[in-house]
């Protein structure tokens, strides 16, 4: 199961990581809102320390409420952080119905023009 949550709330979110390369090896997952209040850089050094892959995850909650600026801004400095050296991958978390259509579009184009490294 690669999307345990929770390492914003310890002290060593390596701890946690370990336990998810233990049942997933093959790459390193983290999302909103952990990967935002910890900061992409802590699962970027840890996967490159590894030498697995990064998948980041945008949000459920942020897309669904944020402005589109905030997403693209957001999507962008995930994917500049992450996709350094690449091996790296981003997804949007579990859109749901009441997330505004422009929010979507501006993560989209936000992948579209910084998403190549």
């Amino acid at each position: 199961m690669p999307n345990w949550v929770g390492e914003k709330y310890l002290p060593d979110p390596a701890a946690l990581f370990d336990l998810k390369l233990q049942v997933c090896p093959g790459f390193l997952e983290g999302q909103d809102p952990d990967v935002a209040a910890i900061g992409p850089a802590v699962y970027k050094d840890y996967a490159e320390k590894k030498g697995v892959p990064l998948v980041l995850g945008i949000g459920a909650a942020f897309l669904a409420l944020s402005r589109p600026e905030e997403v693209a801004r957001r999507v962008q400095h995930y994917i500049e952080v992450g996709g350094k050296n690449g091996r790296f991958a981003l997804y949007l978390c579990n859109i749901g119905a009441t997330t505004p259509p422009e929010n979507v579009a501006a993560a989209v184009k936000a992948v579209h023009q910084y998403g190549t490294y």
